[in-house]
C-alpha cells in the first residue's frame, strides 16, 4: 500500500491486507468480531455502552443481573461447544493452518461475554458480515449448546443466558434473544471516539467497518431543496443514460464499455465532486467516461488505467489529448492515484454556459468521448 492511499494511516486496513485470502466469509468475520472484543477490553466506557444497547434489543428485556451489571466484563471469543479455546487447541495439535474456517471438534461460540460470578449472566454471539440463510440452524445449536453442562460448569453455573445475533441486516428471523446490526456497532463506536473516552484505534475500526459496508448508509437530510434538486436533474440523467448507450455504436468505444455497463452508469461523491458517468474492466484495463461538477465547474471526464508503466507512452496523444490531461490537473488536483505497477492516465474538459445549454450539446459530448477514448486506445492499445 502506498504512503499515498488515503487509507494507509489505518492500523485496521493495514492488518486486514494480511489475512488470508481463501474467498470465505469467515475471515472478516473473524477479523471483526475480533477487533470488537478488542475495543471491549479496552475501554470500559465502550463495554458499558455495548451492555446497554444489548439490553435495549432484547426482545424480552433484560433480567436482573445483566440489568444491574457495572463491573468489568470477562470477554472470551472463539470458544468452542465443548468450552475448549479453538485457538489453543489448534495450536496444540500441530495444525499448520490456524485459519481453519471450521474447527474439528464441533461448533464454537464467536464471542462470549460473561459477568464471571457464579450464577451470573452469559451472551453468546454470532456474529456475521454477509447474508447467511444457516443462521436460525446456527441460533438453534447456540440455545441448545448454552444448556449443556460442560458450558454451564465452565462458565460458574450462570442462571442468566441471551443468544444474539451480530449481522449487517436491521433485524434477523431467528430464535435469538435479541440482535444487533454491524451498523449499531459502528454508530456506537464513533460516538464513543467522538467523546475521546477510548483509544484512537477505536476511530480507525470505525473506519474500517464503514470501508466493508459495515456501517448505517449515512443520507444527508431530504430537504424541499434537496427533492427539487432531484426532480429537476432526474430527465437529464435519464437523457445521458442514453448517450453512454451510443458508445455501443462505436468499434472503438465499445472495446472499452460493455453493453451492461453502458446501461448502468453511476452516481458518486467524493469529497466536493459530483461524479455520473459509467466505468468497466476489460482486458486488465479500467476506464472511466462521465460527467463531474466542481463547485462551480463542470465538465466532462476520461480516465484510465493500465498494467505496467506506460508513462513514456503519453508523449504520443494528440494534442487535444494532452490538453485534456492538463485541465485535469488543473480542475481535479487533489486527485491521487494509489494504483502500484500501473499507469493511470486522467482527461478533462470544463463547460461552458453556452455549450451546456446548446441544443448540440448532446453531439458536443459524444464527440469528446470519442476522441479522447480513440487516442487512448490508438496509443495504448
Amino acid at each position: 500500500m502506498r504512503f499515498t492511499d488515503e487509507r494507509a494511516k489505518n492500523l485496521f486496513v493495514r492488518l486486514f491486507t494480511y489475512s488470508p485470502r481463501t474467498g470465505e466469509r469467515s475471515e472478516l468475520e473473524n477479523y471483526c468480531t475480533e477487533a470488537l472484543a478488542w475495543c471491549l477490553i479496552k475501554s470500559h466506557h465502550f463495554a458499558t455502552a455495548f451492555l446497554e444497547a444489548v439490553s435495549r434489543r432484547l426482545k424480552e428485556g433484560p433480567g436482573p443481573i445483566l440489568g444491574a451489571f457495572v463491573d468489568e466484563l470477562q470477554i472470551d471469543t472463539q470458544i468452542g461447544f465443548n468450552g475448549e479455546d479453538v485457538l489453543e487447541a489448534t495450536t496444540s495439535e500441530g495444525d499448520d493452518n490456524n485459519h481453519k474456517t471450521r474447527y474439528q471438534h464441533g461448533g464454537r461460540f464467536d464471542l462470549l461475554l460473561s459477568s464471571g460470578e457464579r450464577n451470573g449472566f452469559l451472551i453468546a454471539i454470532e456474529s456475521k458480515v454477509k447474508l447467511d440463510l444457516d443462521l436460525p440452524r446456527q441460533i438453534n445449536e447456540y440455545r441448545r449448546t448454552l444448556d449443556t453442562k460442560g458450558i454451564r460448569e465452565r462458565y460458574n453455573s450462570f442462571s442468566e443466558p441471551y443468544v444474539l445475533t451480530l449481522t449487517p441486516s436491521m433485524s434477523e428471523d431467528t430464535d435469538a434473544h435479541g440482535h444487533l446490526s454491524w451498523g449499531d456497532i459502528h454508530s456506537l463506536i464513533h460516538q464513543m471516539a467522538q467523546l475521546e473516552k477510548t483509544p484512537e484505534e477505536f476511530s480507525a475500526f470505525a473506519e474500517f467497518l464503514d470501508s466493508r459496508h459495515l456501517s448505517r448508509v449515512d443520507i444527508p437530510p431530504l430537504t424541499r431543496d434537496l427533492c427539487q434538486n432531484v426532480a429537476n436533474s432526474a430527465r437529464f440523467l435519464e437523457k445521458v443514460k442514453g448517450l453512454f448507450n451510443r458508445f455501443g455504436n462505436d468499434r472503438t468505444l465499445r472495446t472499452f464499455f460493455r453493453p451492461f455497463a453502458l446501461s448502468r452508469p453511476t452516481i458518486g461523491f467524493e469529497e466536493n465532486i459530483a461524479w455520473y458517468g459509467v466505468w468497466d474492466t476489460r482486458d486488465e484495463r479500467w476506464a472511466y467516461a462521465g460527467f463531474f461538477i466542481k463547485g462551480d465547474v463542470t465538465g466532462l471526464y476520461v480516465d484510465a488505467e493500465y498494467p505496467g508503466d506506460k508513462r513514456d507512452e503519453c508523449a504520443k496523444l494528440s494534442n487535444e489529448a494532452k490538453a485534456a490531461v492538463e485541465e485535469a490537473n488543473r480542475l481535479i488536483p487533489e486527485a491521487k492515484s494509489n494504483r502500484d505497477r500501473k499507469t493511470w492516465l486522467r482527461f478533462a474538459c470544463e463547460l461552458e454556459p453556452e455549450v451546456m445549454e446548446s441544443k448540440e450539446s448532446s453531439d458536443y459530448y459524444l464527440q469528446w468521448f470519442t476522441r479522447i477514448l480513440s487516442d487512448i486506445k490508438r496509443v495504448f492499445g
